[in-house]
């Protein structure tokens, strides 16, 4: 079995600079987003995730629990369907990055073919 190596960068900007240069790096890309309505709400990001759907091809995760378990997990996972993402952004607090994470390591290690049935 090959390892699992996941490229990532760390960058440190304003909310406005990441906003628009993340606007640019994502142009016509398939992106999964895992993002609360609450989150959306509270860090006023209506308008970036607005011009992210009209510049992208966006699939967006809205309803993300609490202490997520393996059934939510699944759910999603079934959700996305057959494409793969070539990005997944996570904003928000501990459970949505660790459902992000997690549908992240599942999508590559199986390639999907398990959830669709």
């Amino acid at each position: 079995m090959g390892d699992l190596t996941i490229p990532s960068s760390i960058l440190w900007r304003t909310a406005t600079e990441f906003c628009t240069e993340i606007l640019n790096e994502l142009k016509e890309k398939k992106i999964l987003l895992f993002m609360n309505e609450s989150t959306k709400q509270r860090l006023l990001l209506q308008g970036w995730y607005d011009d992210l759907s009209n510049l992208a091809y966006l699939k967006c995760v809205h309803s993300i629990p609490s202490n997520p378990t393996y059934i939510d997990l699944f759910g999603i996972l079934k959700e996305c369907g057959n494409e793969m993402p070539e990005v997944v952004v996570a904003i928000g607090g501990g459970s949505t990055i660790d459902m992000a994470k997690a549908c992240v390591g599942l999508m590559y290690l199986t390639k999907k073919e398990s959830f669709e049935n």
